[in-house]
């Protein structure tokens, strides 16, 4: 009796500083364990053993390898110790266990048979071990995963508002990645420019830039939230009105052209923010150089700045600092010498406030004048009577601290003058030089405090202008100038979003054409390889050729790529998904990227077989399916019609659809494309679970990732192989160097030609002796048979047996003379089972957002202690951010009671049975009012048996008895 004990004290190294103890005689499995206070797990054969149901309280047997693994301690941070122990004895210590148990399976004198060595044994009980690590395999085509660090780098950028749709809407995404798109995609594009208001014609003005993308794009529809503004065709460059109900739009599309529509590099001063001008009537007297203003408790101090607007007299109107306060009554300024008197009207100064940020200059500086009451005189007969405002604004240009190093300069002096109620708001801009600034303004005529006037004035804006080119190069820019009407308000002014196609240069074959609107996939990964802002290739190591045939493949099959990148990531990962969009992984060969797309293949390009495949070398592995194996996967994609994420089920006949994984398609936009795809991936997992690795010398670079070779190997029983050691061409009989086994049916042999591809195979029959096989048809190739070339090896079995096809996953150079192949089986199931028609969909669809929150179920009740007090309730409307609650006299008219977030409220019914109340939801927008009569809808309006209602015959008064 031989049994092996294996004790790993370092879960993350088990192949170092563990023991092996070798047990002789029966012994309890409790018995071996050890002596620590430590938490361990117990593996018996590579299967996991628990001590519950007197599990270690069997003895061991012959040939069994008992493995105790030590578990880490610490982490914290609310980690789950399952998982870890799950992720180190899974991912790290069953290759190493597979070993082990290999080791001791051998010295315990188990036949291998097939498996040929203690390494492959151990392979395969690794990876027995390991089973059921993923529930959807795709060995050939993984899903693209960044390493760790990428993970770690990525989870500090902003989330992609695109694909959010609680944070759709525009932007200024300060420091983040100017988006990249693909194909055809609606995007809410980011802010490109601080945007501004301006007034004209007493109709206020709203300027926004918005960045569309890097590169150029064919613009198909310019929207607001769902709704088209234009749909026409949109040339770059040229200024347009909007159509339909958005006639007050107007917008331009740039792409390394000039913004014309209007100056879009202006910065709002925040500083500015609708301060009133002020301004009183005084008197004055001047004697000399000393002006002494009289203005009854005028509340000034020494230092103050004044605009004095002397209206007789003579000394001259202007901004003057106050040099003392004699009386609270009285101020002095200084000035030229003069002697005079008169009246003079003391405005208020606002400012100065600096215009521009350090380290800007600005060549124009803009002012927003509000008049809040409108302007008038209610006179006697119920008319208006027209009145005036005066007022100025100065500039002084200052450095980058602030420091004042000009003069101050009037840009702006105005009378207003009109006879409205209605608000009126003007805007000014004029040019100054090239310099950073500051401002000031002042009411400079007599402010009416008549409460039959309105002349008030607020200063409600600052802009400043920059200077320079409004080209912004190969990105594509949205100017919109929108007039602020019923139909926009400041929530609906954010929500302007843009369907585009990407326009790419394309290969024909031999040279790269302008660009033009595409979505397939090649495209996108030729400029995701050469971009300034991709991987920076030069075109020749990009492979166009290639590129062409996957995208002639993809465009006869529909399968195209709509994906928006507005976050940083790895530039490999997105080439990884979207080559995945395609059923094609990229892979870098020669300092080159190619793209290699899972596709059916006829021929292998490569043969090896015993004769070239290294000895000890070859391994095999199986993934073994268990309860836990996916047999069915839910595409998630984004919907190309609604851009909103939608699912589709994939299933292969037959299946149970018990376990389904979940799969996320990144650019998939189209439900037949995603079924497809989703299908591909369920007869991966289904089909290719056998994976095999070998090496072999510099024949291993013949073939290419993704390419079909053709395998044969005596330890799985795949074939015979040898070489031709003579060639009978005149009757086609080749004498072979290992004798070969004619059984039941027809053999064939394929032959190896000179640049490691496949010729054949071809029906051959017995010939003279088991090295003698005779050729049906003669082999396109004349088998070197000699000394002077390598001689042609050769593969030969029953049916398909003489070798198996796999396809290559990888190609790793070990030495300067050797390579190594790693494959997976492959299998004919995988290419055919995309054939067919997705299910259908659904016809109902959850609507995702909604804008116009509807009130449904509103109801009241009395208090039975006080009739008049209401309790209100409703169902809680979707897409509502709070509610409004009215009440009236029958409907004559409606009063605001009440708002709340919540779908309740109590209040008290004023106008006791004749109460009408209504309650609406608003979210975007205010939803429709719902309606409902107190009186004949309270639930306590009777009292014990007398169902009389509380109130009494002309319902004024309460009645309620108790």
């Amino acid at each position: 009796m031989l049994a092996t004990v294996v004790y790993a004290h370092n879960p993350f190294r088990p192949s170092r500083n563990r023991k092996v103890v070798q047990i002789r005689r029966r012994r309890r499995i409790d018995k071996l364990a050890p002596k620590t206070e430590q938490p361990f797990i117990c593996l018996l054969n590579g299967t996991p053993l628990l001590r519950k149901n007197k599990g270690w309280q069997r003895s061991l047997k012959d040939g069994d390898t008992l493995a105790f693994i030590t578990l880490p301690q610490g982490g914290g941070g609310g980690s789950n110790p399952l998982k870890i122990i799950l992720a180190i004895t899974i991912a790290i210590a069953a290759p190493y266990l597979g070993q082990m148990i290999a080791q001791g399976m051998m010295g315990a004198g188990f036949g291998l048979g097939a498996f040929g060595s203690t390494f492959a044994m151990g392979e395969f009980i690794g990876a027995a071990v390991g089973f059921g690590l993923k529930m959807m395999v795709n060995a050939l085509i993984p899903d693209p995963s960044p390493s760790a660090s990428q993970r770690s780098m990525k989870s500090l950028q902003a989330a992609s508002p695109t694909y959010n749709l609680a944070g759709q809407g525009n932007q200024a995404r300060v420091g983040q990645p100017i988006p990249v798109m693909y194909g055809r995609n609606m995007i809410y594009p980011d802010f490109g420019a601080q945007p501004y208001t301006e007034y004209a014609g007493n109709e206020q003005y709203l300027y926004q830039l918005f960045v569309v993308g890097q590169g150029e794009y064919d613009i198909e529809q310019i929207r607001l939230e769902d709704t088209v503004i234009e749909s026409s065709a949109i040339e770059d460059g040229g200024i347009y009105d909007a159509a339909g109900a958005f006639e007050e739009i107007q917008y331009q599309i740039c792409y390394n052209q000039n913004v014309t529509l209007y100056p879009s590099n202006v910065i709002n001063s925040v500083e500015v923010t609708g301060q009133e001008g002020g301004c009183v009537s005084g008197t004055y007297s001047q004697t000399l150089t000393v002006i002494t203003i009289t203005r009854n408790g005028h509340g000034f101090v020494a230092g103050e700045v004044k605009y004095l607007n002397f209206t007789s007299g003579t000394a001259p109107d202007g901004f003057y600092t106050i040099a003392t306060v004699p009386t609270a009554d009285t101020f002095t300024v200084a000035a030229a010498s003069a002697t005079t008197s008169g009246n003079v009207a003391i405005g208020d100064v606002i400012g100065p406030f600096v215009a521009n940020t350090a380290g800007t200059d600005a060549n124009a500086i803009g002012f927003d004048i509000v008049l809040p009451r409108g302007l008038y005189y209610a006179n006697d007969n119920g008319g208006l009577d027209t009145r005036s405002i005066d007022f100025i604004a100065q500039v002084r240009e200052v450095d980058d601290l602030g420091a004042p190093v000009g003069s101050w300069t009037t840009v702006v002096s105005d009378t207003i003058s009109k006879a409205t109620t209605t608000p009126q708001r003007f805007s000014y801009r004029s040019a100054v030089a090239s310099a950073r600034y500051e401002a000031r303004f002042a009411r400079t005529s007599v402010k009416d405090t008549d409460t039959r006037t309105g002349n008030d004035i607020a200063w409600a804006g600052l802009r400043s202008y920059m200077p320079g080119s409004q080209n912004y190069g190969s990105i594509t820019v949205l100017a919109l100038k929108m007039r602020a009407s019923n139909q926009l308000s400041a929530q609906s002014s954010r929500r302007i979003n843009v369907v585009a196609t990407r326009k790419l240069s394309t290969w024909n074959g031999s040279t790269w054409s302008s660009a033009v609107a595409t979505r397939n996939p090649a495209w996108a990964i030729a400029d995701i390889c050469t971009a300034s802002y991709g991987m920076q290739l030069s075109s020749s190591r990009v492979d166009p050729d290639g590129l062409l045939a996957l995208a002639t493949t993809l465009a006869s099959r529909g399968d195209n790529f709509d994906g928006i990148y507005d976050a940083q990531q790895p530039c490999w990962e997105s080439l990884s998904q979207i080559a995945r969009c395609g059923r094609a992984l990229p892979y870098i060969q020669g300092g080159a990227v190619y793209i290699s797309r899972d596709s059916a293949s006829v021929t292998p390009v490569a043969m090896f077989t015993m004769r070239n495949i290294i000895k000890n070398t070859f391994k095999l592995s199986y993934l073994f399916p268990n309860e836990e194996t996916a047999d069915a996967v839910d595409i998630e994609y984004w919907d190309n019609g609604t851009f909103q994420p939608k699912q589709v089920r994939a299933a292969l006949p037959g299946s149970t659809e018990s376990v389904v994984a979940k799969r996320q398609l990144f650019g998939c936009s189209d439900r037949n494309h995603a079924w497809r795809e989703g299908m591909y991936m369920a007869a991966a997992n289904r089909y290719r679970r056998r994976m095999l690795s070998f090496q072999t010398e510099m024949e291993g670079f013949i073939p290419s990732v993704g390419d079909l070779i053709a395998v044969q190997h005596d330890m799985p029983q795949w074939g015979v192989s040898g070489e031709v050691t003579n060639w009978d061409s005149v009757n086609s009989i080749a004498t072979l160097s290992e004798p070969v086994t004619f059984g039941v049916g027809t053999h064939y042999m394929a032959l190896r030609k000179r640049d490691g591809s496949v010729d054949g195979p071809f029906v051959v029959t017995a010939g003279v002796d088991a090295y003698h096989v005779v050729f049906s048809v003669t082999p396109s190739i004349t088998p070197d048979a000699g000394l002077t070339r390598e001689r042609t090896h050769f593969a030969f079995g029953a049916a398909d047996a003489m070798y198996i096809e796999a396809k290559v996953l990888g190609i790793k150079p070990r030495s300067l003379e050797r390579v190594e192949i790693s494959a997976v089986v492959e299998s004919d199931a995988v290419h055919t089972a995309d054939t067919g028609t997705p299910p259908s969909e659904s016809s109902w669809q959850l609507e995702t957002r909604i804008t116009v929150p509807e009130i449904a179920g509103l109801m009241a009740r009395s208090d039975p202690s006080a009739a008049e007090k209401m309790f209100l309730s409703w169902q809680p409307a979707a897409g509502a951010d709070h509610y409004l609650i009215e009440v009236s006299d029958s409907g004559n008219g409606w009063t605001r009671v009440g708002e709340t977030s919540v779908a309740n409220y109590t209040t008290v019914a004023p106008y006791g049975a004749r109460t009408q109340v209504r309650v609406a939801g608003v979210g975007a927008v205010r939803g429709p009012w719902v309606e409902i009569n107190y009186g004949s809808s309270a639930a306590y309006m009777y009292s014990g048996t007398d169902s009389s209602l509380m109130w009494d015959v002309d319902d004024t008064l309460l009645m309620w008895r108790y």
